[in-house]
């Protein structure tokens, strides 16, 4: 694996500041938000693909898509880290929600 040593210094540099004067003050997201690394990803999955929005109340989370039952809802503004989508016609969503469940699924019609 190459890393570029501009992004490495980079990257040591932000976690050393951090580290030395601390994160700051967090806004209501960010302290909802899980740490990295917090809650495990879905099984076989590398990377973050997206953070997004749920855009309607009442939305229910699955622990798989389309058959099985809801395990719980949540509403309109919740965060949802995305690893992947699947499905039929990869209409869903799987992931984690910001201070909930982690490795739910969610059709895509109500995330923004």
């Amino acid at each position: 694996m190459r890393v570029k040593t501009g992004v490495l210094a980079a990257t040591v540099a932000a976690v050393a500041l951090t580290t030395v004067f601390g994160g700051g003050a967090a806004t209501g997201a960010e302290r909802s938000r899980p740490a990295a690394g917090s809650q495990a990803k879905p099984s076989g999955l590398a990377a973050l693909l997206s953070t997004v929005t749920v855009n309607a109340d009442g939305v229910r989370y699955r622990a798989c898509p389309e058959t099985c039952p809801a395990l719980g809802q949540v509403n309109r503004g919740q965060k949802f880290d995305v690893f992947r989508s699947g499905g039929p016609d990869l209409t869903w969503a799987n992931g984690n929600l910001w201070g909930g469940p982690s490795n739910v699924w969610i059709r895509w019609d109500f995330l923004s």
